[in-house]
Formats: C-alpha cells, sequence, structure tokens
C-alpha cells in the first residue's frame, strides 16, 4: 500500500511539474429541479456542492466531477388531532460526470457530458397517540445514467481560477417512487480552480 501511494505521490509531482494544465476546483450553489413533486409542504432544490478536475489540451479540456445534488424534501401528515402519522423524506443525487469542455476564447467555455448518478430516497414515519407505537425508516438508492451540458466563466489568475457556471443533469429513469420518468435539474454555481 505503501508503494502504491509513492508511485502516485511521485506521479503527481511529475505530471504537474511536467504540465500546468491540470486542474482541480470546489464549488457550490444552488440546484434546481424542474419536475413536478406530488405531496403537501415539498421543497425543491437545495444547496449543491462538488470536486471538479480536469485536464487542458489547448482549447479542450477532459475531466470528472462529483458532486451532490438535492432534489427534493417533503413533509406530510395524516390523521386527526393527537393521533397522526408524520413522514420526512428527502430524494438527492450523487453524480459522477466525465465530461469534455471547449474553451471559447479567454474565459468562456461549454461543456457536455455523459454521468452515473446514484439517486438515494429516504423516508421517516413516526406516530403520535393512538399511532405512538409506529416507527418507519426507509431509504434506498439506485444508479442511473444520465446526460450533462452546461457553460460558464472561468477568470484565471496565475495558478488560481475563479468560475461561475451553470450544469444541467437529465437523468434517465423509466420509474421512480416520485413517479417521475426522468429526472431534470439545473445547478448554479460559483467555485475556485487551482492549477497544479
Amino acid at each position: 500500500m505503501k508503494k502504491v501511494i509513492l508511485v502516485l505521490a511521485i506521479s503527481l509531482m511529475v505530471v504537474s511539474t511536467g504540465f500546468s494544465q491540470i486542474k482541480i476546483g470546489l464549488f457550490g450553489g444552488y440546484n434546481i429541479l424542474f419536475n413536478d413533486v406530488e405531496g403537501t409542504d415539498v421543497t425543491k432544490g437545495g444547496i449543491a456542492l462538488g470536486i471538479k478536475g480536469s485536464y487542458s489540451l489547448e482549447k479542450l479540456a477532459v475531466g470528472a466531477i462529483i458532486g451532490y445534488l438535492p432534489c427534493f424534501s417533503y413533509e406530510a401528515e395524516t390523521g386527526t388531532s393527537g393521533n397522526t402519522l408524520k413522514t420526512e423524506g428527502s430524494t438527492s443525487d450523487v453524480p459522477i460526470i466525465v465530461f469534455a469542455q471547449y474553451n471559447i476564447g479567454e474565459g468562456p467555455y461549454i461543456l457536455g457530458g455523459l454521468g452515473l448518478h446514484i439517486i438515494s430516497t429516504s423516508a421517516e414515519t413516526t406516530g403520535t397517540g393512538l399511532y405512538s407505537a409506529y416507527s418507519s425508516d426507509i431509504s434506498e438508492s439506485s444508479a442511473k445514467l444520465g446526460l450533462t451540458l452546461g457553460g460558464g466563466y472561468e477568470i484565471a489568475m496565475d495558478k488560481i481560477g475563479i468560475e461561475l457556471g451553470a450544469l444541467l443533469n437529465i437523468v434517465f429513469s423509466k420509474d421512480d417512487e416520485a413517479g417521475m420518468a426522468n429526472l431534470s435539474m439545473l445547478t448554479i454555481h460559483a467555485g475556485v480552480n487551482y492549477k497544479l
């Protein structure tokens, strides 16, 4: 194991001294879900986070994005006063995207990619009154394929760059507990890139 780590560290040092086109960045933003979600007290979208790495070849760059995208959360309550069942649930996406990016001059870019989206759904139900003995906690996840399109602008300052952008993710799914054929999400983000 130590030899593997040493080889990886040496490889990274050789690559970073030989090429200055490798970038690693962190981003944060807001994820917007376009799908309609049935139910009461539904909150769509939320704070998104991610890591982006890329290797540039002139105007073209290739890389990967790993992120966390909240899709929606909800609360529902059934029953009469004092005897209720309350359910709280959420659905989120952890995308692993491989992309190609085309840099249009200094700053603007467009990108497209394919990804594996790990969709996680959880729901917790608790009861009061006559239902006080009832409690349920369900959690499941599934992997779906998806398409990513996006664009943005990077302000480069020596080794550090500030990036503003948007990513449209379309996750393909035949059926889903939320009743959605496909998930469509837009993530508006800002981030900082570091050039190795």
